[in-house]
C-alpha cells in the first residue's frame, strides 16, 4: 500500500509541473478546431473524387482491355503480357511469373484475298457485311487487341490502271505499289483514298472506323483480270522484297503474331507458278516452319467436290470448283473452307474462330520461347 501512495505522488506531481505548459497549447488548438471540421466536411467528398477519377470516356480499346481482363479473372486465369526484366525476378521474390492465357492471340495480322474479278461484285458485298461481327467476336474472345488487317486483289492491275498507266507513266513509290500483285490496297475501286490510319497500307487497332475503312479496301472492284492469282497475291503480299522496310507492305507482318489469310474467290488458282506443297513450303518457312502461326482460310467453290462445301452446294456456272485452293488450305494444321455461293458468310466465320482459337492455343511468339 505504502508504494502504491509512492507511485501515485510521482504521477501526481509530473501532472501538476506539465499542466502550464497544457494550458499555454489550448488556444492554439481551440484555433484549429474549426479548420479540422471542414476537412471532416470535404472528406467524402475526396473519397468520392477519388473513385470516380477522370471524367473523360473511355476508349474503345480501354474497354476492351478491361472486358478482356474480367474475363481472364473470370476463367482462372491470368491475362497474358509480354515478360519483362521484372519477371526474371519472380523466383527469387517468391512471386510465380505472368503466363499466356490459353487461346490468346495477343497479335494477328489478317490478310484478305480478294477476286477481283467481273463476277465478284455479291461476294465482296457479303464479306463486308460480315467483317465487323467477325472482328468483334475475335477481340472478345481470342483478347486479340493488337491487329494489322490488309486485302489485295487477285492481279497486278485491273484494264483501266493498265489504261491510265499508258497515259502516265507511275512516278511515285505508291503509284508504284498500286501495279504490284500482292501490294496492300489503299483505295477504293473509284481510285479514292481509304482513310486508314496506319501508316501503310493496312488497318491497325487505331482504326477509328474499322467497318468503314474495310468496306473500302475490302471492295475491289470486278474490272480486275479474269486470270486470278490468288495464291500468288497472297506469296506477293508476305515476301521479303513487299514486307521489307520501305516495302509496299512494309511494317504489315510481324514474326510476333499469327498470320490469318482468308481467300475468296469462285474460281481456281490456275496460274500461279507451282503447286499446293510448293506453295505451302513457301509460306511455312516465312514463318520458320511453325504451323501454328498460319491459319488459312477459304471462301472457294466447291462444284469438284462429292460432298459440298459448309454453305453450298454451289450450282451457278460462272463458278467451276478449286481443286488446287482446297488442296492448298486443306494442307494447313488450322485450315478451314467454305462455299464462296453461301448468301452469308457469318457462318464460315464462326468456325473460323474455332480455329484461329485452336492455333492460338498453341503458338507462342518467338520473342518469348
Amino acid at each position: 500500500m505504502t508504494a502504491f501512495i509512492a507511485r501515485s505522488r510521482v504521477t501526481l506531481r509530473a501532472l501538476l509541473i506539465s499542466l502550464p505548459a497544457l494550458l499555454m497549447s489550448l488556444p492554439a488548438l481551440l484555433m484549429s478546431l474549426p479548420a479540422l471540421l471542414g476537412s471532416l466536411v470535404l472528406l467524402p467528398a475526396l473519397v468520392l473524387l477519388a473513385g470516380c477519377g477522370s471524367a473523360q470516356e473511355p476508349t474503345a480499346l480501354e474497354l476492351g482491355l478491361d472486358t478482356a481482363r474480367a474475363a481472364g479473372s473470370a476463367g482462372g486465369g491470368s491475362l497474358w503480357q509480354p515478360p519483362s526484366a521484372a519477371d526474371g525476378l519472380a523466383d527469387v521474390a517468391g512471386a510465380q511469373p505472368l503466363t499466356r492465357q490459353e487461346g490468346d492471340c495477343r497479335a494477328i495480322d489478317f490478310l484478305f484475298v480478294i477476286d477481283n474479278s467481273f463476277s465478284m461484285e455479291r461476294e465482296q458485298a457479303i464479306l463486308s457485311r460480315s467483317f465487323p461481327g467477325f472482328m468483334s467476336v475475335i477481340a472478345d474472345q481470342m483478347h486479340a487487341l493488337d491487329y494489322h488487317v490488309m486485302a489485295v486483289d487477285t492481279d497486278a492491275m485491273t484494264p483501266g490502271e493498265v489504261v491510265q498507266a499508258e497515259r502516265q507513266a507511275p512516278s511515285t513509290v505508291d503509284e508504284l505499289c498500286d501495279g504490284t500483285l500482292g501490294a496492300g490496297r489503299r483505295m477504293n475501286r473509284r481510285a479514292s483514298s481509304c482513310p486508314l490510319s496506319a501508316e501503310g497500307r493496312f488497318i491497325d487497332a487505331e482504326q477509328p472506323d474499322l467497318a468503314g475503312a474495310f468496306d473500302c479496301i475490302g471492295r475491289v472492284g470486278t474490272a480486275g483480270s479474269s486470270y486470278e492469282q490468288p495464291v500468288g497475291a497472297l506469296l506477293g503480299a508476305t515476301s521479303a522484297k513487299l514486307t521489307a522496310p520501305g516495302g509496299c507492305n512494309g511494317n504489315f507482318l510481324r514474326r510476333d503474331a499469327v498470320l490469318v489469310v482468308t481467300f475468296m474467290t469462285d474460281e481456281d488458282d490456275d496460274f500461279t507458278p507451282g503447286d499446293p506443297p510448293a506453295w505451302r513450303q513457301a509460306l511455312l518457312d516465312l514463318k520458320g516452319g511453325d504451323e501454328s502461326a498460319i491459319v488459312m482460310l477459304g471462301l472457294v467453290s466447291d462444284q469438284n467436290r462429292s460432298e459440298p462445301l459448309p454453305g453450298g452446294p454451289c450450282v451457278d456456272g460462272i463458278e467451276t470448283g478449286a481443286p488446287r485452293l482446297q488442296s492448298f488450305v486443306e494442307s494447313f494444321r488450322f485450315g478451314s473452307l467454305g462455299a464462296v455461293c453461301a448468301s452469308d458468310y457469318a457462318p464460315f466465320f464462326q468456325r473460323a474462330v474455332s480455329v484461329i482459337g485452336d492455333a492460338c492455343r498453341e503458338f507462342i511468339p518467338p520473342n518469348i520461347r
